[in-house]
């Protein structure tokens, strides 16, 4: 997902229990890597191979590359908020394939308007809400 504003909305529909700054805290930890995540990631492929812990059917391009493989999501998510933010990251990755399953059968311009229909939903739905 190119907008941490979808992450957000959809992650919140998920599971709609955990707080939004939990889920910011955990999208963002995911999608900005460290330097030393980059650190690590390295560190990783060298000792458990390129494909350890990587998900089927999420392209690992740019961000993606770090932070974006189970094992790592997931203490990522458990270091930033415990239980909950485990939870957020894995429907992160969740959302992640989504959007490139999206883009491989219909194309990146068709999946763009998608996510920027569910964000404009988004604010529609809390103008009602307030």
């Amino acid at each position: 997902m190119r907008s941490a504003r979808t992450h957000l909305q959809l992650t919140r529909a998920l599971l709609p229990s955990v707080d939004d700054q939990v889920i910011t805290r955990v999208n963002k930890s995911l999608d900005n890597p460290t330097a030393w995540d980059k650190v690590a990631e390295s560190v990783r492929e060298t000792i458990f191979g390129t494909d350890f812990g990587k998900v089927p059917g999420l392209s690992y391009k740019a961000h993606r590359k770090f932070n974006h493989d189970i094992p790592v999501a997931i203490l990522k998510g458990v270091t930033e908020a415990g239980v909950d933010g485990a939870e957020v990251a894995l429907a992160h990755l969740g959302l992640d394939i989504l959007k490139d399953e999206i883009v491989r059968g219909l194309g990146t311009d068709v999946a763009n308007a998608i996510e920027k229909n569910c964000v404009a939903s988004g604010r529609r739905a809390k103008a009602r809400r307030s």
